[in-house]
């Protein structure tokens, strides 16, 4: 059973169509489209829902988790991030600048996953704020039909959301972006342009709350304790990078860094699908993929027999 997000139903209702035309036989897989206060509510309330996954945002994965509670059925929790690279002065710049930039555009920033915030130390932050500064203002903005390297986001609705967080700033300053773009030929997609922030505090609400846009907040350290913790200071715990040529260091700070993933030297959105996938504190429980997702989705039965 599939609920998919108000807002885009059609990608899960063709796969079904598509499982259907596969061969799968009907009542496999099926899509419940609606909001969640009404389908999404019903659904975790059913007597017959025996497990409930959920991918969403921390707020109303708490409410899901409460239903699941109130009749004792297992959940998977999938929900918000505001991961971090961090990155220290002998890393490969170019190639982190490359990561950083994918990690934030892709999806328009509306993954978990996204990689929101850069950690850069002092001493590398000149040149590699100046890289991100280069590569976001060359991103080529347009439908997805195109193939650019930003489409828009989900809906108006978002579209504000992510410029309430650029005009309500109380720290750091905008680089590049920080509004929607004024090409007409773009029409009246929700877009929003690439947006880098340079020099936020910490405890700034960009710094803090899952933007869910293509919005990077930069931040600088001196020692790497200083890394992790502002890696580790947000309520979310999903994943992180760690960019070094020294693995020792790496896997120092990459062990500091609370979160369901680390990635060294590189950074996807949750890796392949043989790669366990969740997160720490706010950002859920439970496993997705790999050996770890097929625990979540079985109970054992013992067996004792006296002969």
């Amino acid at each position: 059973m599939v609920k998919p997000a108000d807002e885009t139903p059609r990608t899960s209702v063709r796969l079904a169509e598509l499982a259907v035309a596969a061969g799968i036989p009907d009542g496999v897989v099926n899509v419940v489209p609606g909001i969640g206060a009404e389908a999404g509510a019903a659904l975790t309330a059913h007597p017959d829902i025996r497990q409930i996954g959920f991918v969403g945002s921390t707020a109303v994965g708490a409410r899901v988790a409460h239903a699941a509670a109130d009749r004792v059925v297992p959940t998977t929790l999938e929900l918000g991030g505001k991961s971090a690279h961090v990155v220290l002065p002998d890393a490969d710049l170019e190639a982190a600048a490359e990561a950083v930039t994918k990690g934030i555009l892709q999806n328009a920033g509306q993954t978990c996953s996204a990689g929101s915030r850069l950690i850069v130390h002092r001493d590398a932050h000149t040149e590699m704020v100046a890289r991100l500064t280069a590569a976001f203002s060359a991103v080529r903005i347009g439908p997805g039909a195109t193939d650019p390297d930003l489409g828009p986001l989900v809906s108006r609705k978002q579209q504000s959301r992510v410029a309430d967080f650029i005009d309500t700033l109380t720290s750091g300053e905008v680089l590049v972006g920080g509004t929607a773009p004024a090409d007409p030929e773009l029409g009246s997609g929700a877009y929003y342009a690439p947006t880098l922030v340079d020099g936020v505090d910490p405890g700034s609400r960009i710094a803090q709350e899952e933007v869910f846009g293509p919005v990077l907040a930069v931040m600088s350290f001196d020692r790497p304790e200083e890394a992790v913790r502002l890696a580790n200071c947000t309520p979310y715990a999903l994943m992180g990078a760690v960019w070094t040529s020294d693995i020792t260091r790496a896997l120092t700070v990459a062990r500091g860094i609370e979160a369901g993933q680390v990635y060294i030297n590189a950074f996807g959105a949750g890796g392949g699908v043989e790669l366990p996938f969740g997160g720490f504190r706010g950002s859920g429980y439970g496993r997705e993929k790999g050996v770890a997702a097929l625990d979540a989705c079985t109970q054992s039965k013992t067996f004792i027999i006296k002969l």
